[in-house]
């Protein structure tokens, strides 16, 4: 019989996050990109259950589906192209992204001292919204 390897703790934590995500999104998302966005909070907020990171991470999205998956590059287009940086549907190149993921990680490590013990602090939050994916 074969032997059954445990998954790591953050593999299960990412998966169960997932999980529990799209439960409360009634199966609107995508399962692989919220795994994704599972192992990115685990660096931050992975001492805290899944469940309890899922549901505040859903509540932070809007109600339209479309909004339900954590896209910072998204979002730092959408503020490039109303600062006239970037057309309307372009791209932004490598270096306005690394520079985006920059003020993100300042704004973090600013509010880092802001928040409760138990509950993970401002800086934490603003990585788990607009950090970049660990790999």
């Amino acid at each position: 019989m074969p032997e059954i390897t445990p998954q790591p703790d953050y593999v299960a934590w990412a998966s169960l996050f997932a999980s529990e995500w799209l439960l409360l999104a009634k199966g609107h998302g995508d399962y692989e990109d919220l795994f994704s966005q599972g192992l990115a909070l685990y660096r931050v907020v992975g001492g805290q259950p899944a469940q309890e990171i899922a549901a505040v991470h859903f509540k932070s999205c809007s109600s339209d589906h479309e909004d339900l998956v954590r896209d910072p590059a998204g979002e730092f287009e959408k503020l490039a192209t109303r600062a006239e940086i970037i057309m309307n549907g372009d791209k932004l190149d490598p270096a306005l992204q690394e520079f985006a993921f920059n003020v993100v990680e300042l704004c973090a490590a600013t509010a880092d001292g802001f928040g409760h013990p138990k509950k993970g602090n401002a800086g934490d939050r603003i990585r788990a919204l607009y950090g970049r994916l660990p790999f």
